[in-house]
């Protein structure tokens, strides 16, 4: 996978994981780690965020990351 040319010098990318169990500490969050690491390797700038199940989590998250403070819960 490679970044698209052209992109903004300060693009980031997003990856937000919706699980209950993670989020809980029951079960670990592997795709959201894996997806993260491979935009890295990639050269994108990636914030991550692992939250529970819902509307009103997924939209925080997606707000968090819009507005430049991603980490919600996971590491990039």
């Amino acid at each position: 996978m490679t970044a698209p040319t052209g992109r903004p010098a300060d693009a980031t990318v997003a990856v937000v994981t919706v699980s209950d169990r993670s989020s809980r500490g029951e079960a670990e969050d592997r795709s959201g780690p894996l997806l993260a690491g491979l935009l890295a390797a990639s050269g994108w700038a990636v914030v991550t965020a692992l939250v529970p199940a819902g509307v009103a989590p997924v939209r925080a998250a997606v707000a968090r990351a819009g507005a430049g403070g991603g980490r919600g819960g996971g590491a990039a």
